[in-house]
This record gives C-alpha cells, structure tokens and sequence, in this order.
C-alpha cells in the first residue's frame, strides 16, 4: 500500500469516527469531573508499618493514582481535541457543496444514491466528488507525500 493510500484511509477512518471522537471527549470530561468530585476517601487511612519499615499511606497512594489517571486523560482529551481542531478545520476549507457531501457522507452517514439524488447528481459523481474531498482533507490532516 503507498502513503497515498494509506493517508487516503486514515482521512476517510478520521472523518468516520470524528462525531465518536466527539462522543469520547464530552463523556471523558464527564469522568474528569466526577473524579474531581468524589476526591479521595479518607475512609482508607491507615498508618501501619509494612514489611519494610516505611509507613504506608494509602491515602497518598490513592491520592498519587487520582493525578496520574487525570494527568492521563487530560492527556488523551487534548489530543482528540486537537483531531477533532484539525478536521473542522479542514473541512472549513471546503467549498459549500462539498461540506454537505461530508455532512452527509460522514457524519449522517447517508448512502452515495442517496447523496446523488438529494443534491442532483449522479452516483459517479459524487463518488468522484467524494474522493477529492477526502485527498484535500487528507493534505490538511496528513501532508503531501
């Protein structure tokens, strides 16, 4: 498979998956702010010497688990947020009828008859129309290979 195709795939999976990736980040915020909420159970606090000597302090622990897993996810929601930025942004370089190729084709996932026939063209033409689409947002999304 050459980069063209492999970009060409990547740019149509994006577009796919671009209102789950929306979906993703509103649902991991949701968890963030629950995590923020419930904060740490100070019911687990209990000093007792291990094996070792040290103290142990599960509270601490839980405490240092809560940061790494928001650290983490606040990780992850930036750079869907940042896939998402970029899709919208290349699709905002599109001319009118090709965003509603896309908005239809990718986000309401509408058959290519039925785009033909809604905005009056033939099958073949919007597949055509369709592939240029995808090679323009590819460029933005990918670059020139």
């Amino acid at each position: 498979m050459t980069k063209v195709d492999s970009n060409y795939k990547k740019t149509e999976k994006a577009l796919y998956d671009y209102k789950f990736l929306k979906g993703y980040i509103e649902l991991r915020k949701k968890d963030l702010a629950e995590l923020d909420y419930q904060g740490v159970s100070a019911t687990r606090l209990s000093l007792a010497k291990s094996d070792n000597r040290k103290i142990s302090d599960p509270v601490g622990d839980e405490f240092e688990s809560l940061e790494r897993i928001k650290e983490t996810w606040g990780k992850e929601i930036k750079i869907k947020e940042n896939v998402i930025s970029s899709i919208d942004y290349a699709i905002s370089l599109l001319d009118d009828g090709e965003r509603k190729i896309v908005e239809m084709k990718y986000k309401k996932c509408i058959r290519y008859k039925d785009i033909a026939s809604f905005l009056g063209y033939s099958e073949r033409q919007i597949i055509r129309i369709n592939k240029r689409i995808i090679e323009k947002v590819g460029i933005v999304l990918f670059g020139i290979e």
